[in-house]
């Protein structure tokens, strides 16, 4: 019986054996193993149902809704030097017409407002803000 079959090509079969590549190992008393060789067209897809669930929540941001509107007309922050100290209007505008974030721009400030804008007593207009100062 004919275990191994080469045909003109140089391709080895198997009789009952899957097609594809095979690999030799040749043991110690000279008895040769044949080892198939898995390729990955040859092994099915992972369905994404049977994957891990994933363990670690989900980061959400924080949606802080700060309206300048809420601030009083008056109110005067020191800012960076670029920017001139700036005071409130009424309507959340400043006394100029421009809002703050549009004074910034103008100076070719891409920063956040909020943070960069300080009271007299030192504290940032985000800081005021959160803790309800003109809530």
């Amino acid at each position: 019986m004919t275990l191994v079959v080469i045909d003109d090509r140089g391709r080895c079969t198997i009789p009952g054996s899957r097609a594809g590549a095979y690999d030799e190992e040749t043991g110690v008393d000279g008895v040769i193993r044949l080892i198939p060789l898995v390729r990955a067209t040859d092994m099915k897809a992972v369905a994404a149902t049977a994957s891990k669930p994933v363990t670690k929540p989900k980061r959400k941001r924080i949606q802080i809704r700060r309206q300048w509107s809420k601030i009083p007309a008056g109110t005067t922050f020191a800012c960076p030097p670029e920017v001139v100290d700036l005071t409130m209007g009424p309507g959340g505008l400043l006394s100029d017409g421009r809002t703050p974030n549009q004074a910034f721009i103008d100076k070719g400030l891409g920063r956040n407002v909020w943070i960069n804008m300080r009271l007299p007593d030192g504290r940032t207009a985000a800081a005021a803000y959160d803790a309800g100062e003109w809530g």
